[in-house]
C-alpha cells in the first residue's frame, strides 16, 4: 500500500539503483488516491509506465463518502485496476453498493483506527457486510485488525497510549463467511462480537465458530470471491498472534 504522493519517489530510486525493464512479471502495489482523482490517476498511469518490470500498480483504493463521490470516482478511475471504494456507514449504504457493483468495482470497509470513534458500531459493519454478500460484492477491510479475536488493546504503540474495544479479524472474516453462506445476521452477529480464542476452532472439515461450521469449500470461495483481504499497521502482530492461537 503506497500513497499517490509517493510513488515520484519510489520511481526516482527505482532508476538510481540502476532499474532496467527485463520483462518479467512486476511486483503488484496497492495505491491510495486523494482528493485529485484526475491528475493522480495519470501519475499512476506514469508510474507504471516508467517502471514496468519492476513494479506495478495494480489496484488503487478510494474515499467514497457519498454515492455522488463514489459516481464521479467510478467515472475516473480506469476499470482496468482493480478500483476499492470505501464506503463509511450512512443511509446512503444500499445505493452505493449497488453503483459498486453496477460497476464491477469492490467495497472498502474501514474497521477501526488511533482513537476509540474510529470503530464502527456492530450495526454498522453487519450492515456493510450484509448489503455486501446480498449483492455478491467483494470487499476489503482495514485499520484496527491487528488482532485474530475482538477484544481491548491499546489504540497505538506509543507510551501511555489508550485502548479500546477492536474487532478480530478472525471475527469479521467469520460473519463475511456466515453471512456469504446463507447465515442469519444474528449468527453473524454472535461471531463479530465473541471474545473467547477457544471459539474459533479449526477442525479437518473446516472452521467451527460457536458450533457453527463453515466448510473448507465455502472458506475458500469466501476467500476469492468475497474477502479480498484486511490491512494492518502491523505486519508482524496479525501473524505472530494467530501462531500464538493455532498453539504452533
Amino acid at each position: 500500500m503506497i500513497p499517490v504522493s509517493a510513488l515520484g519517489e519510489l520511481a526516482r530510486s527505482l532508476h538510481q539503483g540502476g532499474f532496467r525493464p527485463d520483462g518479467s512479471r512486476s511486483i503488484p502495489l496497492a495505491a491510495v488516491l486523494g482528493a485529485s482523482l484526475t491528475d493522480e490517476v495519470r501519475i499512476v498511469d506514469r508510474f507504471n509506465r516508467e517502471c514496468a518490470g519492476a513494479v506495478v500498480v495494480e489496484s488503487v483504493e478510494v474515499r467514497a463518502p457519498t454515492t455522488g463521490a463514489a459516481r464521479d470516482a467510478v467515472a475516473v478511475v480506469p476499470a482496468q485496476w482493480l478500483r476499492y471504494f470505501e464506503v463509511p456507514p450512512g443511509v446512503a449504504l444500499s445505493e452505493t453498493l449497488d453503483l459498486l457493483k453496477e460497476a464491477g468495482a469492490f467495497a472498502k470497509l474501514r474497521t477501526g483506527g488511533v482513537v476509540a470513534d474510529a470503530f464502527p458500531s456492530p450495526d454498522a459493519v453487519l450492515d456493510f457486510l450484509e448489503g455486501c454478500a446480498r449483492r455478491r460484492l467483494p470487499f476489503k477491510a482495514t485499520a484496527g485488525l491487528h488482532h485474530p479475536v475482538r477484544g481491548d488493546y491499546r489504540l497505538t504503540y506509543a507510551a501511555g497510549a489508550g485502548t479500546a474495544l477492536m474487532y478480530g479479524y478472525l471475527n469479521l472474516i467469520g460473519a463475511a463467511a456466515l453471512l456469504w453462506s446463507g447465515h442469519s445476521r444474528a449468527d453473524a452477529r454472535d461471531v463479530l462480537l465473541v471474545t473467547e480464542p477457544a471459539s474459533f476452532r479449526l477442525e479437518s472439515g473446516g472452521l467451527r465458530m460457536l458450533g457453527r461450521l463453515i466448510s473448507l469449500d465455502t472458506l475458500q470461495g469466501v476467500r476469492s470471491e468475497f474477502v479480498h483481504g484486511f490491512g494492518s499497521c502491523s505486519f508482524r502482530e496479525p501473524l505472530d498472534e494467530l501462531a500464538v492461537l493455532a498453539g504452533t
